[in-house]
């Protein structure tokens, strides 16, 4: 046996697989970048990955690579070190610690078992407190109709709610999810929202952008975080309406000051925290205010704060931007 022990069986490698800065999709065979474009190879290079990948974190007989790539040929063993070189190339292997060779031995694909995620979404800094009911609901919208806008007062919580969302949506999007951030400047129609959300992304579009990004996205399975979409014109709308429409792996979530009218069936309002009834330290808004005042340092006893908790959350509202603030 050509195998280390400790390392993953075939049965154990997963469909899609990180090779480098790269990704390699087993059932198409489709090797691409983090900006998702298709990195040509040839059809050999194509196989020969394919079987590495197959047994990834294994060692791979040079022979086993030449009876499944060329069945029933008789070939120059030296046809196999020429197509892992080319293979090499294309993903800037330059120093062979992505695909290994093993000598006297043969090839292994030294590739994590699982793809990191991709996207910007950034991290939690903080739990999302009193927002659980929400957030499913979101997540459940999202996997429903593929496009969600979320609207509701500044303060309410609306861009993190949408970044959590996302980042529970992860599975759903394997080819990434992208924070578009819309404030600022206004992008104007279709095409300035489209060449927005191609930087976000890191695609290079050429000639009319809305029809260059459908023509990238059709593809994919991602999703779009588009924060701030009260800057929206019609014409960014319809672009908006048009992906969901035309890209089927393409999702998009979105939030907002206000309810677009042609967006209106895709909007759900946020509201802020339920606030205490009482000197009750278990409504959304005082747990966020213990919550944010214990990671800022400060270690309140739950009973004698109460009754103060209680009354700066209803002078505020329940707004979560209010009380994160008043508790740090």
């Amino acid at each position: 046996m050509l195998t280390d022990p400790g390392l993953s069986t075939p049965d154990a490698v997963p469909p899609e697989l990180a090779v480098g800065a790269y990704r390699f999709d087993r059932a198409s065979g489709r090797l691409t970048c983090r900006a998702g474009a298709v990195v040509p190879l040839g059809r050999r290079a194509r196989a020969i990955l394919s079987v590495l990948a197959e047994q990834a974190g294994r060692d791979v007989p040079a022979s086993q690579l030449l009876d499944r790539v060329w069945p029933g040929q008789i070939v120059d063993p030296a046809n196999v070190a020429v197509q892992v070189s080319g293979l090499r190339a294309a993903i800037g292997d330059s120093d062979g610690s992505v695909i290994l060779t093993v000598h006297g031995r043969g090839y292994r694909l030294a590739a994590p078992a699982t793809p990191q995620p991709w996207g910007n979404i950034p991290a939690a800094l903080s739990p999302l407190a009193g927002r659980d009911v929400e957030l499913a609901n979101a997540a459940r919208l999202v996997r429903r109709d593929r496009l969600l806008v979320v609207t509701g007062l500044s303060g309410t919580g609306k861009t993190r709610l949408a970044c959590a969302a996302a980042r529970a949506l992860a599975a759903d999007f394997p080819d990434g999810q992208w924070l578009v951030p819309l404030g600022g400047s206004a992008p104007a129609g279709a095409e300035g929202l489209a060449s927005r959300v191609a930087a976000a992304m890191g695609l290079g579009l050429g000639g009319e952008a809305a029809a260059g990004l459908r023509d990238a996205l059709a593809p994919r399975s991602c999703l779009l975080l588009l924060d701030g979409a009260e800057m929206l014109d019609e014409g960014a709308l319809g672009l908006v309406r048009r992906l969901v429409a035309e890209c089927p792996g393409v999702g998009v979530l979105a939030t907002s000051h206000v309810a677009h009218r042609v967006m209106e069936p895709w909007c759900v309002r946020l509201s802020p925290l339920p606030v205490p009834d009482g000197t009750a330290a278990t409504a959304p808004a005082a747990r966020l205010f213990l919550e944010t005042a214990r990671a800022a340092g400060l270690e309140l006893g739950d009973a004698e704060a109460a009754p103060a908790i209680a009354g700066i959350c209803r002078h505020l509202g329940g707004l979560p931007l209010g009380v994160e603030i008043a508790a740090r």
